[in-house]
């Protein structure tokens, strides 16, 4: 599909898209483990452990595949070399346009194209960054795309990144959860990403969100989040489906997934750690984990386990993994 093709195909595709779910029981997203205070931990030196959003997903089978190498090559240091920007900005990388659009356009290195009728417009207080973009009929944001800038936390497939709360997507407090309607594997800019979308009942009404993340660096988003019905639900989904299919983004350099999570496949001791394969899943806390047939090799240093972890432990535990995109910085065990 692409932006060109008649409305009336575009509008069927996602009609049909949102009637059917790759879930086959919907079930609610589960509290956090931290919004009551009770985070259970194996043990009393499991300081080490840091709850995150836990989130109900299932996966669609994507055949294996086999991530990036263990670790990015760290390039050599040099006096001349310019020191870490604070401000988010990537050398080379503006922030213009202000607006832009219909048609072509480029946003922080991604080529789009934005549909007849709407714009591009900058919007950097919409997420933490510099690099998001609004995309819409004027004066409105049914949809938004953002690049991630190095070292910035996130993004994390498995809640809805727009608005960076998931608890907030009502933009006030709903008692109510997020169900998932939709989970599998999809092509954002001719890179494999994660899409996700949930309903939510708000006090205002349904709101729907939808989204194709990248956690792979550069690590991008778009995403969709509207309390539109029928048939203007169903065109804004399929604008948004349309300019994933023909954006471009730029390729991913030899590196790491930023965020990753899995059960571990296999395990070998090295001099300062151990090298595994982790068998990527979908899900929330463990309970809700489905597996996915990709699998990443990781390095993770001893340092970031606690001294009783062995080879035989490892295998078979399951584990969030977080990465500067060369090295693991990070390892959760979800829940306690």
């Amino acid at each position: 599909m692409t932006i060109h093709q008649p409305l009336e195909q575009r509008l069927r595709r996602a009609l049909d898209v949102t009637a059917q779910t790759q879930v086959p029981d919907e079930q609610p997203v589960p509290t956090a483990p931290w919004a009551s205070g009770d985070i259970a931990h194996r043990g009393a030196n499991r300081r080490w452990l840091v709850p995150l959003a836990a989130i109900g997903v299932t996966a669609v089978v994507v055949g294996i595949i086999v991530a990036s190498a263990v670790r990015a090559p760290t390039p050599p240091s040099s006096p001349n070399t310019p020191p870490t920007r604070t401000d988010g900005l990537i050398p080379g990388v503006p922030t213009t346009p202000a607006a832009a659009g219909p048609g072509p356009v480029t946003l922080a290195g991604a080529d789009l194209v934005v549909p007849d009728g709407w714009r591009a417009e900058y919007s950097p207080d919409r997420l933490s960054g510099p690099y998001t973009w609004c995309l819409g009929p004027q004066s409105s944001c049914p949809v938004m795309f953002h690049r991630y800038s190095p070292g910035s936390t996130g993004p994390v497939p498995e809640r809805p990144v727009r608005g960076g709360d998931m608890y907030n997507v009502c933009q006030q407090t709903s008692p109510n959860p997020l169900v998932l309607k939709q989970a599998h594997s999809a092509i954002l800019g001719r890179r494999h990403a994660d899409y996700r979308m949930w309903t939510i009942e708000c006090p205002g009404g349904t709101r729907t969100i939808a989204q194709y993340v990248i956690s792979d660096p550069p690590a991008f988003e778009l995403a969709a989040t509207t309390t539109a019905t029928g048939t203007r639900l169903a065109s804004i989904l399929a604008e948004m489906d349309a300019i994933a299919a023909s954006a471009r983004l730029p390729p991913t350099p030899t590196g790491l997934r930023l965020y990753d999570q899995g059960q571990v496949r296999s395990a070998r001791a090295t001099g300062d750690g151990f090298d595994i394969v982790l068998w990527r899943y979908s899900g929330s806390a463990v309970r809700d984990w489905v597996r996915e047939d990709i699998v990443t090799p990781y390095h993770i240093p001893r340092s970031l386990l606690p001294r009783e972890y062995t080879t035989r432990r490892l295998v078979g535990e399951r584990l969030i993994v977080l990465t500067n995109g060369a090295d693991v910085t990070q390892v959760i065990v979800p829940g306690g």
